[in-house]
């Protein structure tokens, strides 16, 4: 995303920035890297004679947020997030399509052979001012034991990369889920609307030891009619003689191929 300026907006940018820039004594270069956290080419594209600029948005915040400069001003109100966002800076407005419930589906930890379908639901935190995350097991694992425990945390997003970063800690546990950005519309695949797909970070226990575990993730939106049903119904272990296997499988292929790069295996295949 770019924040365009112009006209009046831009040279008011342009006089607070120089400004803020004659209190400094440093040379131009060191002023850019060190105290604003952009290029040189940036600063000056910022302070030239061009009537028009467009800037990456996260250089737009670090200029905003390093020169203490009233956003305001330049009829941007609230574009640029405080470079100091926890979460990213993102908002409510922005990416409130995403609040809602939704299928997690995965590959079982210990063999393969079967998958699991947890449910994620994701809502706004107003206190934090970012989206927050639930996501429910309820299953029977590969050595036929019942799981039911739940995870949450809160949804990072860098303003310039295209993926949220679900993140939840307990007891000293970490788990970390990142999924690409869904689209304002579902897209069609074999199973009918697929929102998004990703990794999940976590452990496991396969070999008699714990030991980290990635798995690919596919999350599906949930019609409407289903939303209100409980969790334990909603949750699932899909083995391969169940209807639904089929298109579940082809998409966890699709998502495992494609949705995480692992550097060795392309150093691997790059060496054939």
């Amino acid at each position: 995303m770019l924040v365009v300026l112009s006209g009046q907006s831009l040279e008011r940018f342009r006089d607070d920035l120089l400004a803020h820039r004659a209190l400094s004594s440093a040379n131009d270069a060191d002023y850019a890297t060190k105290t604003l956290h952009v290029s040189l080419n940036t600063l000056k594209k910022c302070i030239g004679s061009g009537s028009r600029i467009s800037l990456k948005r996260h250089s737009f915040a670090a200029i905003v947020a390093n020169a203490r400069l009233d956003e305001t001003r330049y009829g941007t109100n609230h574009l640029a997030p405080a470079q100091t966002a926890h979460y990213g800076g993102y908002s409510k407005a922005e990416y409130g399509f995403l609040i809602g419930r939704y299928f997690l589906y995965r590959r079982s930890f210990l063999t393969a052979e079967n998958i699991t379908r947890s449910v994620l639901d994701i809502g706004w935190n107003d206190s934090k001012a970012c989206l927050s995350f639930v996501e429910h097991h309820r299953y029977v694992s590969d050595s036929g034991v019942p799981q039911s425990f739940d995870y949450s945390g809160d949804v990072y997003m860098h303003p310039e990369r295209a993926l949220l970063s679900m993140f939840a800690t307990e007891n000293g546990e970490a788990r970390l889920t990142v999924i690409h950005m869904p689209s304002r519309r579902t897209s069609q695949s074999t199973l009918g609307h697929i929102r998004a797909a990703g990794v999940v970070l976590c452990h496991g226990f396969p070999k008699r030891f714990y030991q980290p575990v990635v798995s690919a993730v596919t999350v599906e939106g949930l019609e409407a009619t289903r939303k209100a049903q409980s969790v334990a119904s909603l949750c699932k272990t899909i083995k391969p003689e169940m209807p639904e296997f089929g298109p579940l499988a082809a998409d966890l292929k699709i998502a495992e191929e494609h949705a995480v790069v692992m550097t060795p295996l392309l150093w691997r295949d790059q060496k054939r």
